[in-house]
């Protein structure tokens, strides 16, 4: 639990009861149209400057940056 903690204040995380820092986005089975809706929303807060360097996995894509503007 330690180092769970750690992590959290090194990395900047919210923290808190997951009703107060966590939002549904969407609600989806998992396939691929949601690994796609995933990786849109996480690169929509990469632009943004909302990620940590450890959540920045994701590959810009230029038809999502064409969508998001």
């Amino acid at each position: 639990m330690f180092t769970s903690v750690i992590h959290i204040l090194n990395n900047k995380h919210e923290n808190g009861p997951i009703q107060t820092t966590k939002q549904i986005i969407k609600t989806r089975n998992k396939d691929w149209y949601m690994n796609c809706l995933g990786n849109f929303y996480t690169q929509q807060y990469q632009l943004q400057g909302s990620l940590t360097d450890e959540q920045n996995t994701v590959e810009i894509n230029p038809l999502f940056t064409l969508i998001y503007d």
